[in-house]
């Protein structure tokens, strides 16, 4: 019976856990503007998780999605690359769930995009006017149905180049600011908790109660 009051007690403190966790994934898209380069995503859509993160913490994916781009032979950067080609990548959570994104004001649900573009051989987002010691980063705000909120930061990227080929591995920053608000537990499951202490509380008397003889 002490078992099971102990584990009655730890199922309601389970609830009330300090952390979260933040998954989903990104979607690629790109439209060219005819100046050569193709621009692919090394997986589409690609997946990503967090670590348990306390209000406060943040966590830093590197190389989260990685972004490929190709060019014909005699393709010169300084002749092509002040053409811009249009990159969006879509963030969809699916822990917590129910998310609605803060953009520019504006609030949409379940799905985010960010939309940048390459130039010069660098991957820049629209509105990354934040920085930090990784460089200059976009910003949006994810809230969740059960209380949960996060910004997500994507950051400014350039592109190494290899023969005919670029390439860049995205960042992205997750920051927890807020957590789940705890579940209140069902009346079962106070019952439960309330009766199992009550034995344990019992069966301490009943030892307290033994008379022991020399």
């Amino acid at each position: 019976m002490k078992k099971f009051a102990i584990a009655a007690c730890a199922m309601l403190m389970a609830g009330s856990a300090n952390a979260a966790i933040f998954a989903g994934n990104i979607t690629f898209s790109s439209q060219t503007n005819n100046n050569g380069l193709t621009v692919s995503s090394g997986t589409n859509p690609t997946s990503f998780t967090t670590n348990n993160l306390n209000v406060g913490q943040s966590q830093l994916l590197n190389n989260v999605i990685t972004l490929n781009s190709t060019y014909p032979v005699g393709w010169s950067c300084a002749l092509g690359c002040s053409a811009t080609d249009s990159i969006n990548l879509a963030f969809n959570f699916t822990s917590p769930s129910s998310a609605s994104f803060n953009q520019g004001g504006a609030v949409s649900e379940t799905v985010f995009t960010f939309s940048g573009f390459l130039n010069n051989g660098v991957v820049s987002w629209a509105n990354a006017d934040n920085w930090d010691l990784n460089g200059f980063y976009a910003r949006n705000l994810v809230t969740f149905a059960n209380g949960a909120s996060a910004y997500v930061d994507i950051y400014n990227t350039a592109m190494s180049t290899s023969g005919s080929n670029m390439s860049a591995g995205i960042d992205v920053r997750i920051r927890n600011l807020a957590n789940p608000t705890p579940a209140v537990p069902e009346p079962a499951t106070w019952a439960m908790m309330i009766a199992g202490l009550g034995l344990v509380g019992a069966s301490m008397r009943r030892r307290s109660a033994q008379v022991t003889f020399a």
